[in-house]
């Protein structure tokens, strides 16, 4: 090869490949554009009903006996609702 041939030489393009291989990466380019704006046109999160999904209840109760009945406790018994003293 002559210097001038060798100047002249460029590495081929890629519009200069097979159409076959061409025509495959434009189909899959349009298909991710598609992928993308299919995925930016719907919400992040997305709420769903749950029904009875957890439910929780129940209730406090209370009771004592005491050592002997008072003026405070005069039945002998704390239930609840009553208030609580402590003797000392």
């Amino acid at each position: 090869m002559t210097p001038q041939q060798v100047a002249s030489r460029h590495a081929p393009s890629y519009f200069e490949g097979p159409k076959s291989t061409l025509i495959a990466l434009c189909f899959l380019a349009l298909l991710a554009v598609v992928f993308l704006g299919v995925g930016y046109s719907r919400p992040l999160l997305r709420t769903a009903p749950l029904t009875n999904a957890y439910r929780q209840s129940g209730t406090f109760s209370y009771s004592a006996a005491v050592t002997a009945p008072t003026a405070v406790y005069p039945s002998g018994a704390v239930k609840t609702g009553d208030p609580i003293y402590r003797a000392w």
